[in-house]
């Protein structure tokens, strides 16, 4: 499965650490895993990108918490 998200303020050449390492607070509950990587690009402010048909009929656990953004995608994911 291939996932790409471009932290706020950077560009995809030269992610600017700070903007990886910010901390998020998400509250996105179980369910589709299409739609919980939505909610989480609109909670984190990021663009994700990611093939629609790789995740269909897949779930994602609930994300309630404060994480960065990688952490993040790796609870949900």
């Amino acid at each position: 499965m291939s996932i790409a998200f471009i932290p706020p303020h950077s560009t995809a050449a030269e992610p600017d650490a700070s903007a990886r390492e910010a901390i998020y607070t998400y509250d996105i509950p179980t369910g589709s895993l299409e739609e919980a990587l939505n909610r989480f690009a609109t909670q984190a402010g990021i663009p994700v990108s990611f093939d629609t048909e790789e995740v269909k009929g897949k779930t994602a656990q609930a994300l309630k918490g404060s994480f960065s953004v990688q952490a993040g995608l790796n609870q949900l994911l």
